[in-house]
């Protein structure tokens, strides 16, 4: 239930941002030449981007710190 509602506060949050900034931004990035766009899609893809990139990082480090599954009782 806390994680619904950090994600309705962070997505109320957005929404602000998006209705009080409606004009373009102009985005450099890298090798990449000037780009107009709204600051809503800037930090879509900032969202966009950290999420994939923690679901992968939590992904690959949740295999080794899950714990290992005892064996059966071994007749030796």
């Amino acid at each position: 239930m806390i994680k619904f509602a950090a994600v309705l506060v962070l997505l109320g949050a957005l929404l602000a941002v998006a209705i009080q900034n409606p004009h373009p931004v102009t985005v450099n990035f890298l090798a990449w030449k000037s780009m107009s766009t709204t600051l809503l899609v800037v930090v879509l893809v900032g969202l966009l981007v950290g999420l994939v990139g923690g679901f992968f990082i939590g992904f690959r480090t949740g295999k080794r710190d899950r714990p290992i599954e005892e064996e059966e009782d071994d007749p030796e």
